[in-house]
């Protein structure tokens, strides 16, 4: 009987804490969201909206379309020179930061990958591999874009998903690659 009510609780906290669901999609108005929606004990997107569920609309993004250096430099780098720090991770209070601030999201599906088929299984990959555990949605990339000019400049974090919730990694570029504005990695 203990070890049932051990269980109960244990799958309690891990529903409660998985009761965030995160999507990033363009909508019929022609602009992209990132759309939180949370349970009703779940604290985070009532600490970022007041409500259950939140949608930040992303600013427009200058130079991510087209021949884009630096989107054209994450797709093709990213899983070698662009990395998640998959020794540690976050699961309450970074993805606040991940979120918050001048960021874009992107995902396998990005309309800014140019470089390689749309959601290709290559770009899955790419994408899993950020992940420290097999992902049950799709990551999401957070990117750091300039404040005025909305034009990224270094990706910041990664948001997976497994069975057990959210976790935020840190992005990592290779310490040969610098980041910095007009000269992409």
């Amino acid at each position: 009987m203990k070890s049932i009510v051990c269980l109960t609780v244990v799958l309690f906290n891990l529903t409660a804490f998985s009761q965030v669901r995160l999507s990033v999609k363009w909508e019929s108005d022609y602009k992209k969201y990132l759309t939180l929606k949370c349970g009703e004990k779940n604290r985070v997107c009532r600490n970022i909206c007041k409500a259950n569920i939140c949608k930040i609309e992303e600013k427009e993004c200058f130079n991510c379309v087209g021949t884009s250096i630096f989107m054209t430099n994450l797709f093709q780098e990213l899983g070698r020179t662009i990395t998640s720090n998959l020794s540690s991770y976050y699961t309450k209070g970074k993805i606040y930061e991940a979120i918050e601030g001048n960021k874009i999201f992107m995902t396998s599906k990005s309309i800014y990958n140019i470089y390689s088929k749309y959601n290709s299984r290559k770009v899955q990959r790419q994408f899993s591999k950020l992940c420290r555990t097999k992902s049950v949605e799709d990551p999401i990339l957070v990117i750091d874009v300039f404040e005025g000019t909305n034009e990224p400049y270094q990706p910041s974090f990664v948001i997976c998903q497994d069975k057990e919730g959210y976790k935020v990694h840190e992005m990592q570029v290779d310490s040969d690659i610098e980041v910095r504005r007009n000269s992409v990695f």
